[in-house]
């Protein structure tokens, strides 16, 4: 005998919608991860490198569905990033990207008296000259200046 049978249609119908949804749709695993590639560069401003922060690329949805996670990376030193999305230095998302720079931390300095006094950072108050960027398949060399 038949379970199907012993079910209303009507729940039948349900269950069997809901099985090929699942099906469609997925179950964990793959976490809805879209299309990366790799994207690093150096940021300048007047020239030189921005010695540290941080810079974040953020999806600009097209109004086709999810825009995608955002890319991040850290500044080195000499200005240049790695973005990672996913993974470490995996790159961004491919598409365009509002881009972000948080400014470093300024330097900690102790006073004769013991207090401690933090300078402000000489990148604080900068934005990005060219707001958006693009990325697209391949290997993506972006180098973005900052402006007062």
């Amino acid at each position: 005998m038949s379970i199907i049978r012993n079910v209303p249609s009507h729940l039948a119908r349900l269950v069997g919608c809901s099985t090929l949804a699942l099906g469609l749709v997925g179950c964990g695993g793959g976490g809805g991860e879209m299309t990366v590639a790799p994207a690093s560069g150096k940021m300048t401003f007047n020239g030189g490198p921005v010695t540290g922060g941080s810079i974040t690329l953020a999806p600009v949805g097209g109004g086709k569905g999810p825009a995608g996670k955002p890319a991040s990376g850290a500044i080195q030193n000499d200005g240049t990033f790695k973005l990672s999305t996913y993974g470490t230095n995996d790159g961004a998302v491919i598409g365009k990207h509002k881009v972000s720079f948080s400014a470093p931390a300024g330097e900690t300095t102790t006073r004769p008296d013991g207090h401690s006094v933090q300078s402000p950072s000489p990148f604080e108050g900068l934005s990005v000259k060219t707001p958006e960027v693009e990325v697209k398949s391949g290997n993506n060399d972006l180098q973005i200046e900052l402006t007062k």
